[in-house]
């Protein structure tokens, strides 16, 4: 989006001081802006606008950063011996609520066997 904006394929206005104006919301576009600099997503430790940056990512679109993005996204059952393909992670957090954070396995059950001692060391 932003190439082709700027291409010359299409007639842009500046405002008066120079600049462009693009009409989205400008919180996260330094994210974006500095990825275009440098090549690389750097976001502060701990933050929880993925989702907001996601969307204004796709906007633009810059698939790089959206892969950038799904690899910086939290990452329930990871350490599950259970669920041990990321295709079967993706699918079981899909039917899950959004939340930060992480899900944690509480409980193991099988249609093979009910005692404790089987699914809890």
């Amino acid at each position: 989006m932003l190439a082709a904006m700027f291409s010359g394929r299409y007639e842009i206005e500046r405002c008066k001081d120079g600049a462009f104006f693009i009409n989205r919301d400008g919180t996260h576009f330094r994210f974006i802006l500095n990825y275009l600099r440098n090549g690389e997503l750097i976001l502060p430790d701990g933050a929880t606008f993925l989702k907001e940056l996601e969307v204004e990512t796709k906007f633009y679109p810059i698939q790089e950063i959206l892969d950038d993005l799904v690899s910086k996204g939290p990452q329930n059952f990871k350490e599950s011996v259970i669920l041990t393909n990321e295709e079967h992670r993706s699918v079981l957090s899909g039917w899950l609520p959004q939340q930060d954070g992480k899900w944690q396995l509480l409980m193991r059950a099988s249609e093979e066997g009910f005692q404790a001692k089987t699914f809890h060391p």
